[in-house]
């Protein structure tokens, strides 16, 4: 129950503020300049993709998203 506490504070207390200062200012330089608006939308976009592209292929484990059960590096078989 840990991890999700922990990934619901991560998405809604530290993410989405900043997700919606980032659409609250590209709406507004979208209705003051529309090209400023998109530009500055899809740099956000591209943004976003990268960052997250990056932190999973760099940052995550390299066996977060694997799912049959493997032994970690600390763990030992019980066969001898």
């Amino acid at each position: 129950m840990w991890a999700y506490e922990d990934i619901a504070d991560i998405l809604v207390v530290d993410m989405a503020p900043a997700l919606l200062l980032l659409t609250g200012f590209t709406v507004a330089m979208y209705l003051r300049e529309p090209v400023m608006g998109i530009y500055f939308g899809v740099s956000v976009a591209i943004f976003l993709t990268v960052t997250v592209a990056m932190s999973l292929k760099y940052v995550a484990p390299p066996m977060c998203f694997q799912t049959t059960p493997t032994l970690t590096w600390g763990a030992r078989s019980t066969t001898p």
